[in-house]
């Protein structure tokens, strides 16, 4: 996460935070979406359920009012997520 005051090379004036993972086939993560924050996520690579909705290669949604973000990766995923503050 970077600040103004942090030492990051690239400084972002936003509350958010920002994740790039991936997961094997057949492997799950769940997030907690802190209260009042939703989630953009992009499926970089492979394909995956995210709240049981299959992403493809390139595709891309956004997540809202949702307590949790559950991730099982159907085939070896990479993926970006970003959480913010709901509009």
């Amino acid at each position: 996460m970077s600040s103004q005051d942090g030492n990051a090379k690239i400084k972002i004036h936003q509350d958010v935070n920002i994740y790039a993972s991936k997961l094997d086939k057949k492997k799950e993560l769940k997030y907690k979406i802190d209260k009042n924050r939703q989630v953009y996520f992009v499926q970089i690579e492979g394909s995956s359920n995210v709240n049981d909705v299959q992403l493809n290669h390139g595709d891309a949604c956004e997540i809202t009012k949702e307590e949790y973000l559950n991730i099982q990766a159907i085939s070896n995923s990479h993926f970006l997520f970003i959480e913010m503050k709901e509009d």
